[in-house]
This record gives structure tokens, sequence and C-alpha cells, in this order.
């Protein structure tokens, strides 16, 4: 090799070794971060194994909005069913509730009462709150009806007849009269918002 071919290959020696650098940084700073965020999860377990509920949402406020969201998101995938509602709860207050509706799902069809927030989103100070998740709950139960297994349909039929009061209450459950009902509220829930 003469002297001009290794002046010509040293530049790209040099920038591969630059971008190799530079992706092993990359990856090492992305795996640290995902370490931090599993280690906040585990701060947050041990605080909710203590069962001091107060603590447990000190923890979560003294943490940045992006850490807070990517603990939530952590924990609605968690096995234990209180770390998986705090991420529940944590993602609908922080304006993320299509990603806190798949676990809201698993929770009613695995016969949790999910009252409580419910009762939280009614009396929230966004009002329509809790319509907007019976709609995006139901919707994402019937996407998924037909591959349920009866006890997983009689639930989802529960939930849809049942919820949002006597007024509203569907009379026969179908798919078809289900969709059209929640159309229904839907229109209304926008004609209140104007």
């Amino acid at each position: 090799m003469n002297n001009s071919s290794i002046v010509n290959v040293l530049p790209r020696m040099f920038v591969n070794v630059i971008l190799l650098g530079f992706f092993l940084l990359l990856q090492t700073t992305t795996d640290c971060e995902a370490a931090s965020e599993h280690v906040k999860l585990t701060e947050l377990r041990r605080i909710v194994s203590n069962r001091d509920i107060d603590n447990v949402y000190d923890y979560l406020e003294e943490l940045s909005l992006e850490s807070r969201i990517e603990v939530a998101r952590l924990a609605v995938a968690d096995s234990d069913k209180y770390i998986k509602l705090i991420g529940i709860k944590v993602l609908v207050e922080s304006g993320f509730p299509d990603e806190a509706v798949p676990a809201l799902a698993d929770r009613l069809l695995e016969g949790d009462n999910l009252a409580a927030l419910g009762y939280a989103w009614t009396h929230s100070d966004d009002h329509q709150l809790a319509v907007r998740m019976y709609l995006k709950i139901s919707r994402y139960l019937l996407a998924r009806y037909e591959s349920f297994d009866a006890g997983q349909k009689k639930k989802t039929k529960r939930f849809i007849v049942n919820s949002l009061g006597r007024g509203n209450r569907l009379e026969s459950f179908s798919v078809e009269a289900a969709e059209q009902r929640l159309s229904q509220i839907e229109a209304r829930l926008i004609q209140s918002e104007q």
C-alpha cells in the first residue's frame, strides 16, 4: 500500500471510529435512562408496599413530567394491579388517556371495579372526562369483542349496558346497538363542548 492510499483510507476510518463511538455513547445513555426509569418504578413499588398513598403521589409529583410519564407507562404494564392503577391515573391526568385504555380494559376484563376512577373523573375539573373515557374504553372493548371468551364478553356487555346511569342504559346488547349508542353519546358530548 502506498502513502496516498493510506491518506485516503484514514479519513474514512476516522469517521467510522467516531460514528461507532457516538453509537456506543448513545446506546449507553439510552440504557442508563431506561435503568433510571426502572429504578423509579422500583421506588414506586417500595412506597406502594408501605400502603402510604400520600407518599406515592408526593413521590410522583417530585419527578419531572417526562419521568412521571415514563414511570406511568412502565406501571400500566406491571403485574401488581395497584401499581397498574397508579400508572393509569397518572397517564389520564397527564393528558395521555389513550395509553391508559388498554390497561383499563384489562382491569375491567379481570373483574376489577373501576368505579373509583369513574368517580374521580366525574368530579375532576374536566367534567366530560368520565364520558370520554367511557367512550374510549367501550370502543376498545367492542373492537376486540369477537375475540373474547364468554366471560370477557359478559363483562364487556355489563360495562357498556350499565355505565353512565339509567338514562343512558342500553336495553338490549349487540355490537351494532352499542356502536350506535356510543355515536349518540359522542354527538351529545361534542355538542355540549361547543
